[in-house]
């Protein structure tokens, strides 16, 4: 990790006894779950999302089975893409991942042909897994 470029681990497993369904983008290389949200704590606003920032929907919904596992690797880098630039991010303070997930395809698939528009009402609502908080100490001063 660098000030301007942080590289992230993430398992997601699912511990429950009965499938989950994500959103996600089913590659030659295998399935890969989309969106998953990194969150950065705001003192004076709560929790915002830093990333992704989303211009598509993912295509494709993505079965995970009871105690099945996904690792995902994801690479954040300064300044954002052109569709984020708005954000202001500092890899400083305290940050979570949000994962949102359904209890059957036909939940999931509702809410990802809902997701590019964002002005239609989201019927479906997403249960989340939300990952212990973590914090990456401020720069030193200089």
């Amino acid at each position: 990790m660098s000030r301007d470029e942080a590289r992230f681990r993430l398992k997601v497993t699912n511990q429950s006894d009965q499938p989950v369904f994500l959103a996600g983008i089913n590659y030659d290389s295998g399935p890969v779950l989309h969106p998953v949200f990194l969150e950065q704590w705001r003192p004076k606003k709560g929790w915002e999302i830093v990333a992704p920032c989303m211009d598509m929907a993912p295509s494709h919904v993505i079965k995970l089975n009871p105690r099945g596992a996904m690792n995902l690797d994801l690479v954040l880098k300064l300044p954002l893409s052109a569709i984020c630039r708005v954000r202001t991010v500092l890899f400083e303070s305290k940050f979570r991942f949000r994962l949102e997930y359904f209890d059957n395809e036909k939940q999931a698939r509702v809410y990802i042909d809902k997701l590019p528009s964002r002005t239609h009402e989201v019927k479906v609502k997403p249960r989340l897994a939300i990952s212990e908080t973590f914090e990456i100490p401020p720069s030193p001063k200089q």
